[in-house]
């Protein structure tokens, strides 16, 4: 058994998982009956990458860690009750870090794929921005195609960037100190087991 295997097979986290996936659902059919085209969107992206190592397993327990997935649910949430225009915007940058570190979390779990602890800061950095490119581009072309206003100045763009940035070395940072304190928690549980 591999030390990933002592957390995925753990039922407090596969329950867990599974609501804070139901909270991101019911936050995608909110959008979807607003017609909230971009958040439907977003939130339908995540669902699917939260829901994509259960359905390659075909099991229910090989759900990424819930803590994870209470990180990416929080900014769709705040986003649903529009608490501020600050607010929605931050939630905004935080969910896009949230995907990055859900695509990096996969990546790392549930594959042979191994990232130091500089590299993932770096990955995170990197993906954070190509979502953040990507919701650009689709911005872009919803305001070109259904005349939505989502990005009015190229200033407003390039402030938008600077706030990605800070947001994925943030969630490369979180990455690194997660990984770092599962792995040493993970550690000394074997170390028990194997002292028994």
């Amino acid at each position: 058994m591999e030390v990933e295997e002592l957390f995925r097979d753990t039922r407090l986290n596969m329950l867990l998982a599974w609501a804070s996936t139901a909270v991101i659902g019911l936050v995608f059919v909110e959008s979807v009956l607003d017609l909230d085209f971009l958040w439907s969107l977003f939130s339908g992206l995540l669902i699917s990458l939260i829901i994509l190592p259960p359905v390659y397993y075909r099991d229910v327990r090989a759900v990424l860690p819930f803590e994870l997935l209470a990180i990416a649910a929080i900014p769709v949430i705040v986003r649903v009750f529009e608490v501020s225009i600050l607010a929605n915007e931050v939630a905004t940058y935080v969910s896009f870090a949230a995907m990055a570190l859900l695509i990096a979390v996969e990546l790392h779990i549930f594959t042979s794929v191994s990232f130091s602890h500089g590299f993932s800061v770096a990955f995170l950095l990197v993906s954070t921005l190509a979502v953040g490119a990507v919701w650009s581009v689709v911005r872009f072309y919803m305001d070109s195609l259904l005349g939505t206003s989502y990005l009015t100045t190229n200033d407003e763009l390039m402030q938008e960037w600077i706030t990605i940035s800070v947001a994925g070395l943030l969630a490369g940072l979180l990455f690194d100190i997660y990984f770092r304190r599962r792995d040493n928690m993970l550690r000394s549980s074997l170390r028990r087991l194997i002292r028994r």
